[in-house]
């Protein structure tokens, strides 16, 4: 059942491939999907919860889907739970949430969360803004991107007899982004994970980007929560003096958390407190 389940999401996300991402227009577009299952194996599932909401060509405007689902049965000498639950908008933001109790050890219990979306920018140019020597201006050619994808999540699991429950949470980027993912596995306290990408591309290029968030959860004879819903949040940066981007409807992806020092920037730190030392040092 639960690989029939994520076959039906896949073929949501295949069929929204007459929407997808191209190079030839400005387009931006969300999904959502949620499901929750009390599986015994097929054919005998006791229940079992599906849901999906998208919207394409969302403009400018924050438009938020979302699809909560929730399976209860009460087994001989105990019950099963599960929920599942995700939601998305176009500035980039993700929300998953997905929990599972099962007092017995048949049937399995699955719940998962995901949401997804995704846009194409076209990097741009003013040449009338000048450049310095360390960061030259866009009209020598090209644009430099900052992405950020950084993730808040909790992960619980438990077990009451032998089998217990497991938590998940997957964080990919998609298009330019493949490259940035961030995987998280119980035993995982809250936490904040970020992850950068430095892309350059030529002025006028299309550039598909997105996110996809999972939150996933199983129990036999257990209990499990992945809590992403804190979010998953999305941030973009133009590093190029005099560049920018577009996007369809005007969709304005500003930085969505406070961007961590890079590596540079602590070394630079570094150096500036051992000089203040020795100052301090000699001046005695």
């Amino acid at each position: 059942m639960r690989g029939s389940r994520w076959f039906l999401g896949v073929a949501l996300l295949v069929c929204a491939g007459g929407h997808e991402m191209k190079a030839s227009t400005v387009s931006t577009w969300v999904q959502a999907i949620s499901s929750a299952c009390i599986c015994n194996g097929l054919p005998w599932d006791v229940g079992s919860s599906f849901n999906t909401g998208q919207k394409f060509g969302a403009g400018s405007v924050a438009y938020e889907i979302s699809g909560p689902f929730t399976d209860n049965y009460l087994y001989s000498g105990g019950s099963q739970y599960a929920e599942g639950w995700s939601s998305a908008n176009t500035a980039g933001v993700l929300k998953a949430f997905s929990q599972v109790n099962a007092t017995t050890p048949i049937p399995e219990v699955f719940a998962d969360g995901h949401s997804y979306w995704g846009a194409t920018i076209q990097a741009t140019c003013d040449p009338n803004v000048p450049g310095t020597v360390s960061a030259p201006s866009c009209s020598a050619g090209s644009v430099t991107f900052h992405f950020g994808l950084q993730l808040h999540d909790t992960l619980i699991a438990g077990n009451y007899g032998q089998y217990g429950g497991g938590a998940f949470v997957n964080y990919d980027g998609a298009g330019a982004l493949a490259s940035l993912a961030i995987h998280d596995g119980n035993p995982h306290p809250a936490g904040l994970i970020t992850r950068y990408l430095d892309v350059t591309v030529p002025v006028g290029t299309y550039l598909d980007i997105g996110a996809d968030l999972t939150a996933q959860t199983q129990a036999q004879q257990g209990y499990a929560t992945a809590d992403a819903s804190s979010t998953g949040l999305f941030s973009l940066q133009v590093l190029t003096p005099g560049g920018g981007y577009t996007t369809q409807g005007g969709v304005v992806f500003a930085a969505s958390f406070n961007t961590a020092p890079e590596p540079g920037t602590f070394a630079a730190g570094g150096l500036g407190c051992l000089f203040l030392l020795l100052v301090a040092r000699k001046s005695r």
